[in-house]
């Protein structure tokens, strides 16, 4: 049963269900506002009510926020956290394919540091990993899924903007993100709203219900919370400036006017490339060279320059490889094919039981369910240079083929004049796509679930409390991809149903699609469904206690808090048999083997692996000076001592601790401190992952430095010496722990307002650095290709990128370079490593301003920013030495050494990232606005010769709301009508060169989105 259906039939039940008990329980119990009396307990402590929680540097998005932010998914509500940095899962990646987490996913990563830095907890507990991942840094990484937590269940979220390793264990690096859901509500509430965005086939219908009932004279209370989407997807061409993979046009009048680095089009296209198997003469015509000395050849129209054979049909034969300037009117647009955003349907539900013994015993339970189903599209396959496909000399549309078929008949095909034998000449397929095949339709479903149950209660003067959580997530990625093996049968083909790649594409619009298909049939013919089903486990059973006054000093009562913790985490990582070496490729013309029997994905072994933690950790709250000891400028001064030990079935332990300090020196000034030491453990697949292949386009450096010399280009870039490169990655048990220092220390103004006349204002400012050391990483092929670059040119090599010996080609080219002549990469050998020391540091500052009863209403301004100062990664020596070659002059600066030195700024390193909502309450009219701002970054994708880097514009948009809320005796009686827009000024992102035309994980194509909602409590 699909998503659809299951949400909606428990949307209907429910509604009839509930709407009769809110009916028959109204007179007795009126609803409830969502910010029900509770006690909270602070993210960052675990002693309830400890004044130190004061000093903690804690950011609240309250419902106030909540509301003016206005976000539809978890995944837009945190990325307007400013400290948040980009958001590396999210659907509009497309870097991985298969082996990219695809789908309903998001992330948060506080402070930059990557995925996986950041701990995030659904009330005050860890939640399980989404089940995909997939490789930042080429390093693999993991991530809870934001997006599998009820958005419109939301209470709060609260921000730890500090190491917190201490009180929470492994991931909190960056901070905690801790969200906190309504529960003990009482009552029904109903809320329908749809939207989309202007311009655009995307629309949003969402719909919620949240009931509760308090029942067993109120010791007993029930709540669910239940959430559904269903969201029509956005093509590229939905946005004109992310139509086009071809940018050129976007920077003109810049620096980078006609820089390539903005055409992305891919020379894989309908217009196939070809070079002949094992037949080295070269071909002619009537004494008409059609293939190069390296037996290149290919298919492009016969309006473009260089046409030496007529094919007919609007097609021509030119005897190079796709590499001239004129080649490239006929490169393959991909974002033809892509959707930006993808068709989705989510369901969330959450339930809560609470039951009060009435004898200081409390059981509490939660139960969540998630479930999405997602479909998008993006272009076909192209093969890979590891997995030859080669076009039979027997194929029937071959234009080198035979004389005749094997049956005897004339071939109509073979081009006449040829000086090749009778029987005819094979030939590989070096640049193709496979267009006429369709986009792949990718449809990733995922599921989850989260039960918990557990006590709390009080012995003597400690609170305690306990539970046991258990929950499981899992992910089917279909999609319908081709065989390497049944395309070989179907090229063997001696008859017009053999598959036809020398038919060329669109003949009007170069680029897009592809306007001579082969027959529906032959292409059905080697088309497969393939999948990549994931899933994760995470059992934890804890057990704390604290109590406010374990002794007296002079400035009060000692806090304490104690646990322990049991925690079960799993992976598994299930490939489709014809990944994962189940089913693979021999080619029956060359016999060469390839581990991956799909076009265009390398070989990826299953993999799996699980572990166990065991953790104790104490907290103190010291209470140094109290108001009470009439100390000048001293009314109060706090402190957290922490300490956590985390012993791992996998890597070892750690112990690491934790101080924080707050001096209040006056009514209205806070100055306060941390310190604290932190880890972050290797992540099951970084350990457990088998050895696999990655292929990536990457620039040969070496040809390119021996085109400078030879002239053949005027700056690097105008290099066109891409290619296909598999790099050989594999997971490590040797991995440490990654450790941290961070500190941070700051104030807190809060100045009295003539008697509040005027309001309530609060100033913080902090600062913060952090220290990371043995962050996991991998040194990178395109780091590899750039140092074998530089020690080529000093006489030697990087024994790490295996090539082929150099063809005759290759040698011509590099001819009185005073360079080696080298070969094609075979392969780049990486592994998992241990790497440098990484320093991050900046300020965060926030502004809130409450104001009540004036004449125009109640307002609440707040401001938050975050100020990034430094983001340094220390580079290895290898690293290093390439960098001082190019500043030496010695190899030419075109390039950026991937995360190496200074990285501020590049990519999705602001130096600020800004946010403020305004609240407005008058009445039974509300309103609210909120304004992001991120500032401009440097993107390393688009360099010019002499290292300038491409600059990505500031971004910055505002939504809107306006609502009324009905009070009157009738049907309409606490109904919410609210009408909003996001980003209603229409701000579309700023250009770079990246998927799409813009930096997805840093901005949004989502333009101006027009929305209304209607809310009824009962």
């Amino acid at each position: 049963m699909t998503v659809g259906r299951v949400s909606k039939l428990i949307l209907l039940s429910s509604t009839v269900l509930f709407s009769q008990v809110a009916n028959a329980q109204e007179a007795e119990a009126p609803p409830q506002d969502d910010d029900e009396t509770e006690v909270i307990v602070v993210t960052g402590s675990n002693i309830a009510g400890t004044p130190i929680t004061g000093a903690l540097p804690v950011t609240v998005i309250g419902s106030d926020d909540l509301d003016a932010i206005g976000a539809s998914s978890m995944d837009e509500l945190f990325r307007s956290i400013p400290q948040a940095g980009d958001v590396a899962f999210q659907e509009g990646r497309t870097a991985g394919g298969v082996n990219d987490a695809r789908g309903d996913v998001a992330s948060v990563d506080l402070r930059s540091l990557g995925s996986g830095n950041t701990l995030v907890l659904l009330n005050g507990r860890r939640l399980v990993l989404h089940p995909g991942y997939q490789t930042e840094n080429l390093v693999p990484v993991t991530t809870v899924n934001v997006n599998s937590i009820p958005n419109n269940g939301v209470r709060r979220v609260e921000v730890l903007r500090d190491g917190a390793a201490a009180i929470y264990g492994t991931d909190a690096v960056g901070g905690v993100v801790n969200t906190i859901l309504r529960d003990n509500f009482d009552g029904l509430t109903a809320e329908i709203e749809y939207g989309g965005s202007e311009g655009t086939s995307l629309r949003e219908l969402e719909g919620s219900i949240a009931f509760g009932r308090d029942f067993n004279n109120g010791q007993s209370n029930l709540s669910v919370f239940i959430d559904y989407m269903d969201r029509a997807g956005m093509p590229a061409s939905d946005r004109d400036y992310a139509a086009s993979y071809d940018a050129r046009d976007q920077v003109i009048g810049t620096p980078f006017e006609g820089d390539t680095d903005f055409d992305n089009r891919s020379t894989n296209s309908p217009f196939g490339e070809f070079q002949t198997w094992n037949y080295t003469p070269t071909i002619r015509q009537n004494g008409t060279a059609l293939t190069s000395s390296g037996d290149y050849w290919h298919i492009q129209p016969d309006s473009v320059t260089g046409c030496l054979a007529d094919l007919g049909a609007g097609l021509c034969i030119d005897n190079s490889t796709q590499n001239s300037t004129s080649d490239r009117v006929y490169r393959y647009n991909s974002n033809f094919d892509r959707w930006i955003y993808g068709d989705n349907e989510r369901f969330n539900a959450f339930a809560f039981f609470n039951h009060d013994f009435g004898n200081g015993l409390e059981f509490f339970a939660e139960a969540g369910l998630y479930l999405s189903d997602y479909m998008t599209h993006r272009e076909q396959a192209s093969p890979l240079s590891a997995a030859d496909i080669i076009v039979p000399a027997s194929n029937y549309w071959n234009p080198f083929g035979p004389v005749t078929f094997s049956d005897g008949s004339a071939n109509p095909n073979r081009l006449p004049g040829l000086n090749i034998p009778d029987a005819g000449v094979a030939n590989i397929i070096n640049d193709y796509r496979f267009v006429d095949a369709g986009p792949r339709v990718i449809n990733v479903d995922n599921t989850s679930y989260r039960l918990l149950a557990g006590l709390r209660g009080s012995f003597g003067a400690w609170d305690w409390e306990s539970a046991m959580l258990w929950s499981e997530a899992s992910t089917e990625d279909r999609t319908n991809r081709i065989s390497n093996t049944l395309l070989q049968e179907s090229l063997a083909l001696e008859t017009p149903d053999a598959y036809n790649p020398f038919n060329g594409g669109n003949l009007v619009d170069f680029s897009n699609g592809d306007s001579t298909p082969n027959p529906q049939s032959t292409i059905d013919s080697f088309m497969v469904d393939v999948t990549r089903e994931n899933s994760t486990e995470l059992g934890l059973w804890d057990f704390k206690t604290s109590r406010p006054d374990l002794f007296q000093l002079p400035g009060g009562g000692v806090g304490v808090a104690l646990g322990v913790e049991l925690r079960h985490e799993a992976f598994e990582d299930d490939r489709d048999d014809r990944l994962d070496g189940t089913i693979t490729f021999t080619n029956p013309i060359s016999g060469d083997f390839f581990g991956s029997d799909v076009l265009g994905s390398s070989p990826t072994p299953d993999s799996s692996g699980d572990r166990s933690v065991f953790s104790s950790y104490a907290e103190l709250s010291v209470p140094l000076v109290s108001r009470d000891m009439n100390i000048p400028l001293m009314q109060a001064i706090d402190v957290q001592l922490a300490a956590r030990y985390e012993n791992y079935s996998d890597v070892g332990d750690v112990l690491k601790p934790k101080a924080a300090i707050g001096w209040e020196v006056t009514d209205w000034l806070m100055l306060r401190g941390s310190y604290s030491e932190g880890f972050r453990a290797p992540n099951l697949p970084q350990i457990h992952e088998r050895g696999v292949e990655r292929s990536n386009t990457r620039l040969d450096y070496v040809f390119c430095e021996a085109d400078l010399r030879a002239g053949r280009i005027a700056n690097v870039d105008e290099c066109l010496r891409s290619q296909s490169t598999v790099s050989v990655r594999e997971g490590s048990s040797t991995l440490e722990p990654e450790t941290n220092t961070t500190y941070s220390y700051g104030f807190v103004f809060q100045p009295q307002l003539w008697d509040r006349r005027f309001g309530d204002l609060t100033v913080t400012v902090d600062y913060w650095n952090i220290q990371q050391e043995n962050v996991i990483g991998i040194f990178g092929d395109d780091n590899h290709l750039a140092y074998d670059y530089l020690l080529r040119t000093q006489g030697s090599f990087n024994p790490a990128v295996i090539r082929e010996a150099p063809s005759a080609d290759d040698i011509a080219d590099f001819a009185g370079t005073g360079l080696d002549a080298v070969g094609e990469v075979i392969e780049v050998q990486d592994t998992y490593q241990n790497l440098l020391p990484r320093q991050i540091e900046g300020v965060d500052v926030t502004v809130l301003y409450d104001i009540d009863d004036t004449p125009l209403g109640d307002f609440r301004v707040s401001v938050t920013a975050a100020h990034l100062i430094t983001f340094d990664q220390e580079p290895s020596p290898e690293a290093q030495a390439i960098i001082d070659a190019q500043d030496a002059g010695e190899i030419f600066s075109g390039f950026v050494v991937d995360g190496a030195a200074g990285l501020l700024r590049q990519d999705g390193n602001p130096e600020w990232r800004a946010t403020t909502s305004i609240t407005w309450r008058n009445g039974n009219w509300g309103a609210g606005l909120f304004g992001r701002y991120t500032s401009s970054v440097l993107d390393t994708g688009a360099t010019l010769g002499d290292g300038t880097q491409f600059e990505v514009d500031e971004w910055y948009y505002g939504n809107v709301y306006v609502q009324y809320t009905f009070d009157r005796e009738d049907v309409l009686d606490n109904t919410r009508v609210r009408v909003g827009a996001r980003n209603f000024t229409n701000e579309a992102p700023p250009l770079a060169d990246s998927t799409f035309n813009y930096l997805g994980t840093l901005h949004s194509a989502r333009g101006r989105f027009l929305y209304a909602s209607v809310r009824k409590s009962f």
